[in-house]
């Protein structure tokens, strides 16, 4: 595309970070802005001059998500959680959440449960 149309003057899109990742390679190379609207920290912490995020990346959004969701489980079960589990896919933006939450969790207990776009476990199934 960039090669092709070279009357661009910024890109955007890229729904999934991981093809995000991949395709501000590209448009970082050709000094092509590129807009998006995916999570994952990595997009701006490469030091990129041409990457504008819009929304808020994935560590922010554990930030001020963690004691939301504690808040909530709290009203619902009436009690302060013990454990945490996050079972995710391996994409950027659910790694990049994952790693957020367990550096920003106090919780002592804690496992993650994450598998690969084929459908197999990544690693062992979690404890019953």
């Amino acid at each position: 595309m960039v090669a092709q149309e070279t009357d661009l003057v910024a890109a955007t899109g890229s729904y999934l970070s991981s093809f995000t990742l991949a395709v501000t390679e590209v448009t970082e190379r050709a000094e092509l802005p590129m807009l998006t609207l995916s999570y994952s920290d990595l997009l701006t912490e490469r030091g990129f001059k041409f990457i504008f995020q819009t929304a808020a990346p994935a560590g922010r959004q554990s930030e001020l998500g963690l004691p939301e969701l504690m808040k909530l489980a709290e009203t619902a079960s009436g009690k302060r959680p013990k454990t945490v589990a996050m079972l995710m896919d391996n994409t950027a933006t659910s790694v990049a959440t994952a790693k957020a939450l367990k550096e920003r969790s106090s919780r002592r207990k804690a496992f993650s449960w994450s598998w690969r776009k084929s459908g197999r476990r990544r690693c062992p199934m979690p404890p019953r």
